[in-house]
């Protein structure tokens, strides 16, 4: 009977992460978009999106779009988005093999920690480019700007699937 709870426990905890993991996550590359192009590709989308409207040199622009080539993302929409369905099946088997289920997790939460800091070293070199009336700007814009994803959804909720 321990065992079942905790089965239960554990599977329904380790969707939820999932679910609110893929929720935070943007949608992955288009087809025929390389790295450091399209919108997750070398230092965010967000990030790219705050730039606009600072007046940025073209020198800066230059210097940011050769940041971006240089530090290609790593390539995490196919793999990632994988191993997120292998969790799900393994999720919604008759019988889950836990240890799968902790490898699955292990993998993912290493996909998305590359990711994170490909986007911190991205981030970084990019703000050194600024003038610092720019990051002013910037941290401004970041303050004002409430803590939701796009289309106005609470962060790691997603809208309801359409039938």
């Amino acid at each position: 009977m321990k065992r079942v709870t905790l089965s239960i426990a554990m599977t329904v905890l380790l969707g939820l992460g999932a679910m609110s993991v893929a929720g935070a996550q943007g949608p992955g590359r288009g087809q025929g978009q390389g790295p450091g192009r399209g919108p997750d590709g070398g230092g965010g989308r967000g990030a790219m999106m705050m730039l606009r409207g600072l007046d940025l040199t073209e020198s800066q622009q230059e210097q940011i779009r050769a940041i971006r080539e240089a530090q290609p993302a790593p390539a995490a929409g196919t793999a990632e988005g994988g191993l997120h369905r292998q969790l799900q099946a393994e999720l919604l088997a008759d019988v889950p093999d836990m240890q799968k289920l902790a490898d699955l997790q292990a993998r993912i939460a290493e996909a998305q920690s590359a990711r994170l800091a490909h986007l911190v070293t991205v981030q970084q070199q990019i703000a050194q480019v600024l003038t610092a009336e720019q990051r002013a700007t910037l941290r401004e814009r970041l303050a004002q700007t409430p803590d939701q994803t796009r289309q106005g959804r609470p962060a790691g909720r997603r809208p309801a699937p359409r039938n």
